[in-house]
């Protein structure tokens, strides 16, 4: 009875579910009484002794785990990457390799079959519920990391910024410098936006509409 009694749950009274852990403690609350009657009991009571020693180690055998929760992983696998609209033909991307970066797609589908691999696994506990909220902490994460691909004219597009008119402003004729201004300060404020390849065709223009001016 006393070996009975020195037996430790591995995890706290919360990891159980509420009628394991109570017959466990129950029947370790009749081990306790009867141990404060030790040295008071014979042979005849040996029975006593060893019953309470058994209900302690069934009990403590049969403590089961609370199931796992896995709304946050469902909810996160639940997320979809965008397919916008194509400039160019009006339709809408058919494929996320289309849309993102390679790097950025990879680390998201890594985090997505990392979170559906943990849900295929069978018997998933509470004490698997850190697991289970960082899987889906990463596929958040990588979900919103996704990045277009990049516009496609960056160093023309710099180059054009970097480019002085050869003569200062009173050589131009007002409507002339008027025009490069507002060329100049469009390409700027498309450069500002953080353009991405959808965006490659009026960048292409913005550069054409600057270099011309």
């Amino acid at each position: 009875l006393k070996s009975a009694l020195m037996l430790e749950p591995q995890y706290s009274e919360s990891f159980y579910t509420d009628v394991s852990y109570k017959a466990y403690a129950d029947a370790v609350a009749v081990g306790n009484e009867v141990i404060t009657h030790e040295g008071e009991y014979t042979v005849k009571e040996q029975k006593i002794i060893d019953d309470a020693a058994k209900a302690i180690n069934d009990a403590y055998k049969a403590l089961e785990l609370k199931p796992a929760d896995t709304t946050p992983l469902d909810n996160a696998l639940k997320l979809t990457p965008e397919l916008p609209l194509d400039p160019v033909t009006q339709t809408y991307f058919d494929n996320p390799e289309d849309v993102y970066t390679a790097d950025s797609l990879s680390a998201y589908n890594d985090a997505v079959s990392a979170g559906k691999a943990i849900l295929a696994e069978e018997g998933l506990t509470v004490v698997d519920n850190d697991r289970i909220n960082s899987a889906a902490q990463e596929i958040v994460s990588t979900f919103e990391g996704l990045t277009y691909k990049p516009f496609k004219w960056t160093e023309e597009m710099n180059a054009a910024l970097a480019t002085d008119p050869e003569y200062d402003a009173e050589y131009y004729t007002t409507d002339s410098y008027a025009a490069y201004t507002e060329a100049y300060t469009a390409l700027e404020a498309f450069k500002n936006s953080n353009p991405s390849f959808l965006n490659d065709d009026e960048g292409q223009d913005l550069i054409y509409k600057l270099t011309v001016a």
